[in-house]
Order: structure tokens, then C-alpha cells, then sequence
């Protein structure tokens, strides 16, 4: 996924680039290239698939400046890498306010970062929160099933595999839709 942000500034390319290196720095980016373009870049594909927090998914950033008379164009384009992950409502929130921020701290200088630790902090709280009400709800569904199954005296293998189906369909349909869902 491609994203884009473009404006300008009223100083030089050379500041314009270096508010943007420290934005993106303290946003947990890390450079990679200076010149001609500011190239930045965190996360990976591995901690993406694994971590709940949305700033470990692969994402690059392309900052481009050019002088235009008094002022100085910027262009912005962010690269989002989500493969094996799927994208939730509160990672567009935290990309979008990074955004926000970034275009904050280039025309006054300043941001708010520790907003953009909460949003990043209430994105992991919630996945954690979906997963362990998953957990919980497919453990009671396990023990459930299997109590009918004994008492129904049923063959052991296909208690067994009774058991795994029923199992994997409510987990994944719970982790979907406690992802999904807006607290």
C-alpha cells in the first residue's frame, strides 16, 4: 500500500529535510538514505507478521524537497509492507496521525509524540484483548463440545476431529471480529 502526502514549507530543503530526519527518527523510523531524497524505514516483515504494535510493520518512507521560490516543496510517499498481516482499523489510525503530526512538526516545528505512543500502546492493548478473549471463549467452546461429546459417547476419533473443526472455525471467526471491532 502506497500513501502520499505533498505541501510546502516556508524554509530552505536543507531544514525541511532535516525536520523531517528527526520526525521520522523519533517515530522509530531509522535512515537509510540522505541524498538526493531522505529514504527511512522500520519495522520488518518478521515482526509485522508477529508483533501487535502497529510500528513493527514494514514501512518506508521517500521524502522528496525542492525549492520553490521562498518556500520549499515536499513530497512524502509511505510504503506500507502488511504481507501475512492483516491491517486494522487502529494501524490506519496511528499511520494517519502520524501523518497529521508529520505535517505538524514541519510547519510549527513541534508534535506530539507521546499521543502517538497511546495510539500505538491502545493498537497492542487491543490485539492482546482480542486475543486473549479468544483464547478464553475457545477453551470454554473445547471444554463444552467435549462434555457433549462424552455424554453422547461418540467414537474418540471423531471427537477429536470434531473437536479441531469446530475449534478452528469459532477461532478464527472471534479473532476476526474482536480485531475488527472499534472500542
Amino acid at each position: 500500500m502506497i500513501f502520499r502526502w505533498s505541501g510546502a514549507v516556508a524554509y530552505d530543503d536543507q531544514q525541511a529535510k532535516e525536520r523531517l530526519r528527526h520526525y521520522f527518527e523519533t517515530i522509530g523510523y531509522r535512515c537509510v538514505q540522505h541524498e538526493p531524497e531522505l529514504m527511512m524505514r522500520r519495522g520488518s516483515l518478521w515482526h509485522g507478521f508477529v508483533s501487535a504494535s502497529p510500528r513493527r510493520i514494514l514501512t518506508g518512507v521517500v521524502a522528496r524537497t525542492q525549492p520553490w521560490g521562498a518556500q520549499t516543496l515536499v513530497d512524502v510517499e509511505f510504503y506500507i509492507f502488511q504481507r501475512g498481516r492483516s491491517w486494522h482499523e487502529l494501524d490506519a489510525e496511528l499511520l494517519v496521525e502520524e501523518t497529521r503530526e508529520m505535517i505538524r512538526h514541519l510547519q510549527e516545528g513541534n508534535a506530539d509524540f507521546e499521543r502517538l505512543n497511546q495510539i500505538d500502546r491502545n493498537a497492542v492493548r487491543h490485539a492482546w484483548r482480542a486475543m486473549f478473549t479468544t483464547l478464553t471463549l475457545i477453551t470454554t467452546l473445547m471444554f463444552l463440545v467435549g462434555f457433549i461429546l462424552t455424554v453422547l459417547r461418540t467414537p474418540h476419533a471423531f471427537s477429536a476431529v470434531s473437536g479441531v473443526v469446530i475449534g478452528g472455525l469459532v477461532a478464527a471467526f472471534l479473532v476476526l471480529w474482536l480485531t475488527h471491532r472499534r472500542r
